[in-house]
This record gives C-alpha cells, sequence and structure tokens, in this order.
C-alpha cells in the first residue's frame, strides 16, 4: 500500500499538497493528515550509552566524533547517534 500513496503522492499537482506542521502533509479532499516521524514515546524508549560503549566513533546524523562525556542513543540495529541528532532526526523520518 506504501508504494502506491507514495505514487499517487508524487502524480498529484502541487495545488493539491499543503503543509501544516513539520512532519505532515496534507492532501486536500483526498487523504488525512498522517504523522511521518517517530513517536515522542519511541524515541525516549531508545536506550542510551556512553561513548566509551558504542560500536563505532562517530555519529552517522552528523559525522562528528564521539567524545566522552556524549550521551548517546541506540537504535535497534544497534548503531548508535549523538541524543540530540537521532531524536532531531526521528521527529521527521520513522527510520
Amino acid at each position: 500500500m506504501r508504494d502506491g500513496v507514495e505514487y499517487l503522492m508524487m502524480r498529484l499537482p502541487a495545488r493539491f499538497l499543503r503543509r501544516r506542521e513539520p512532519g505532515r502533509v496534507v492532501v486536500r479532499g483526498v487523504l488525512p493528515a498522517a504523522p511521518i516521524g517517530a513517536s515522542r514515546d519511541a524515541v525516549l524508549a531508545l536506550p542510551e550509552m556512553k561513548a566509551a560503549d558504542a560500536r563505532q566513533a562517530e555519529c552517522a546524523v552528523c559525522l562528528e566524533d564521539f567524545e566522552a562525556d556524549d550521551k548517546l542513543k541506540t537504535m535497534p540495529c544497534s548503531h548508535s547517534f549523538h541524543d540530540r541528532c537521532i531524536s532531531d532526526w526521528l521527529r521527521v523520518s520513522r527510520t
């Protein structure tokens, strides 16, 4: 179903699309607004860890090396990110 919705969104003229708020796209008269990003609870539930325990040396979002006192969050795939970086990313994308 998702592929069909994405195809439909690409085919609609811009005049039918409008943004209400970050992460929500509304197609007037066709589909209800739906959140795109992960829920706040899902982001808060991600396990925290210390930089010394991370499997990689840098954050894949900002590409900066982890510092010893950085607060990290770990995704289910076991990749770790700066807490702020992954929180910001997940507000606009579920993955």
